[in-house]
């Protein structure tokens, strides 16, 4: 399975935003953070399952602590 993190108001609030980084990066779920938030992080990392892949559009978006 493919799982998608982002970071950003945008991908909060719109539908639109969630959509166009499903196709674009071909993802099945999306996880997303307001910044300077991780709680999207957390419960990303608990549904993960062995052999999934993670897209993250900004590397930052994920380590940032």
């Amino acid at each position: 399975m493919r799982i998608g993190y982002a970071k950003g108001i945008s991908m909060l609030k719109s539908d639109d935003a969630n959509k166009e980084f499903s196709e674009k990066y071909k993802v099945d779920r999306i996880f997303a953070d307001k910044h300077g938030e991780c709680t999207a992080r957390r419960e990303m990392i608990n549904y993960l399952r062995e052999g999934d892949e993670v897209i993250v559009e900004d590397i930052y978006d994920i380590c940032d602590s």
